[in-house]
């Protein structure tokens, strides 16, 4: 007897990702506001396993939210290591925002600073039980780290332009591909 079952085939970029606090000064109508940051894109430097790599280069979606306001878009990065050993590395760069926000348009330029502890890497993986089994292989860098970041930022809201600061931890992971294969209801 056959039973059903789902083939699901995955793919996952190179990625980093990070959520931190940030802070405004200069908005009218919430001065020193602090709020949530998050942020996920692909990135070159966590798509290679090459220890000497000069830079990196990034675009993804950004999320900020206060008391007050939310705002989301996409954002492009772009930074040079400048200290590396063996095991950690830290960069110097900047990057653009475009962003939607609760009551207006805002874009933003940033100045940023990271700092990592990573390591590169390629292997296949899989696993087995009895409701599934997948199977794949990841290839590039995993890293842990630490960023902070300054800038303006722009907006067509009625609460005007801020200069903004931000700080907190980053992710990296490599890309992945597979499949997984499971049984429904088991």
């Amino acid at each position: 007897m056959l039973l059903p079952g789902c083939i699901i085939p995955f793919a996952i970029p190179p990625t980093r990702s990070e959520i931190g606090s940030s802070t405004r000064i200069g908005r009218a109508s919430e001065p020193g506001s602090s709020s949530l940051h998050a942020a996920v894109g692909t990135h070159l430097a966590s798509g290679t396993q090459r220890r000497d790599q000069a830079f990196d280069v990034g675009a993804g979606w950004t999320f900020e939210k206060t008391t007050e306001q939310t705002s989301n878009g996409v954002y492009l990065d772009g930074a040079v290591f400048i200290d590396r050993t063996a095991r950690t590395r830290t960069s110097l760069g900047g990057r653009g925002e475009l962003r939607s926000m609760t009551d207006g348009k805002a874009a933003a330029a940033k100045l940023r600073l990271d700092t990592e502890v990573y390591g590169g890497g390629t292997s296949k993986f899989s696993s087995n039980d009895r409701c599934g089994t997948s199977s794949g292989t990841y290839f590039g860098t995993t890293a842990v780290g630490m960023f902070a970041e300054a800038g303006h930022v722009w907006s067509t809201g009625p609460e005007g332009n801020a200069w903004v600061a931000t700080a907190g931890v980053s992710m990296r992971i490599p890309s992945s591909v597979g499949v997984w294969i499971g049984i429904p209801g088991c």
